[in-house]
């Protein structure tokens, strides 16, 4: 079996693509040898190599051209996931090394052992297989991090997908009075980098995929949440109930706006602005749009310019990338992770011409 590193969202692939291609290819000289020896571990006594070892690391291009042709980096055996492992076994280790493979009886054997670890059980009420297992694991969340509106948001989806749009709008009113987010602050970064290393990539090759290449489950969970409510938004319209039809409006716009403000990634901001652009489209143009001195046509405007300006940005990002040096992009990566992608892409255009 074979566990493939989730990848989500082209302009993070061009983005990847750009960092690699300054690395050096490594050395396969001793790869082979290592590899071959990898499975003489103390036979009996259950333990596993502690320096795992690719048994072909890619060399720059071969990596490149596997992920642009692919669309994800390349794929991990159980072996060298349970080298990977090693005795790594706290939570944040067993969370990265879930989500970058997507294995789902990992996540739960993660969320057995650490009920009490707030990211585990977000993770698993993102990625849960039913229902039940979503809920249970969504209560748990709520219970360990009740500031965090993620739990506020997953209970809204959950309580549309079961037809209770009263329940749900509940849920969104709550919202207001939890600053928290999602797991922006669990170290998920660097644990997902840690994995990368252990796997036999390079630091920076470890960064970038680290930063640009996680599953965006978060984000897409948000736009399914925008879609309840704009269907909801358009049955409140037909139903001509004007006030329950802006109540809605007035949160689908609070979503992505919420979205917006605690992005890190630019598809983060590309998903916000579509949520956004779907509930203004619906406004007459002079409109006012809620919590703004704009109209809805101005709005949409702007809206249009950010998303051309963020493409293009994500477009030149990887000529400047390609001229740097390999510390210069290091620092570009420690900017990314600290002020964001959108802020970091503008620095390096501004810096780099």
């Amino acid at each position: 079996m074979k566990h493939r590193i989730w990848w989500l969202g082209s302009l993070g692939l061009v983005l990847l693509i750009g960092i690699l291609v300054v690395l050096r290819p490594k050395s396969t000289d001793d790869s082979k040898g290592q590899d071959q020896n990898s499975g003489n571990n103390s036979a009996g006594t259950g333990s596993v190599a502690r320096t795992p070892k690719l048994a072909h690391p890619p060399t720059t291009t071969s990596l490149v051209t596997r992920v642009a042709e692919n669309a994800k980096l390349p794929e991990l055996s159980d072996e060298m996931v349970t080298r990977i492992l090693g005795n790594r076994t706290n939570p944040e280790s067993l969370l990265a090394v879930s989500r970058l493979t997507g294995d789902l009886e990992l996540l739960r054997e993660a969320a057995k052992s650490f009920p009490d670890h707030a990211m585990i059980q977000l993770e698993l009420a993102l990625r849960g297989k039913t229902p039940e297992e979503k809920q249970q694991a969504l209560e748990s969340f709520r219970r360990l991090e009740p500031g965090n509106a993620m739990g506020d948001y997953l209970s809204a989806l959950s309580h549309f997908e079961q037809g209770q749009a009263e329940d749900a709008l509940a849920d969104l009113k709550a919202v207001e009075a939890h600053p928290g987010f999602g797991d922006r602050n669990s170290g998920q970064i660097q644990s997902a980098e840690d994995v990368f290393v252990a796997a036999g990539y390079g630091r920076l090759e470890a960064k970038s995929a680290a930063l640009l290449g996680q599953p965006k489950t978060q984000t897409m969970t948000l736009n399914e949440l925008s879609r309840k409510l704009f269907e909801l938004y358009q049955e409140d319209t037909r139903a001509e109930d004007a006030e329950a039809a802006q109540a809605v409006l007035q949160m689908g716009l609070a979503l992505s706006r919420r979205l917006r403000a605690e992005a890190r990634l630019i598809v983060d901001d590309k998903v916000g602005i579509s949520m956004e652009t779907r509930f203004l489209k619906q406004l007459p143009v002079d409109a006012p749009v809620p919590g703004s001195t704009l109209t809805a046509a101005i709005r949409l405007n702007e809206l249009t310019t950010e998303n051309q300006e963020i493409s293009e940005l994500a477009k030149q990002s990887s000529t400047f990338l390609n001229a740097m040096k390999e510390n210069e992009v290091l620092a570009y990566l420690e900017r990314l992770n600290q002020d964001g992608e959108l802020k970091a892409l503008r620095w390096l255009e501004q810096n780099h011409k």
